[in-house]
């Protein structure tokens, strides 16, 4: 749909100053930005949760690198 064609829907002059391209450029924006942090979060969590498992404890055995990568992945 045009905007021309939207101009001639009803109740458009009630919502076409909400179509700035800039104030939802804004919205996106901050959208993208929640999403991308929720993200960040679950990878984190995940990693976390992965490496404190009882499998990746045996695949390391007794590296002595592997409580410090579960300290680091657990502060992520």
């Amino acid at each position: 749909m045009s905007v021309a064609e939207a101009g001639r829907m009803p109740l458009f002059d009630r919502i076409a100053d909400q179509l700035d391209p800039g104030s939802v450029s804004e919205a996106w924006s901050r959208h993208k930005e929640r999403q991308t942090s929720e993200a960040l979060e679950l990878v984190g969590r995940g990693l976390a949760e992965r490496a404190a498992s009882s499998e990746w404890a045996e695949l390391a055995g007794d590296d002595p690198r592997y409580p410090a990568i579960v300290e680091a992945s657990q502060r992520l």
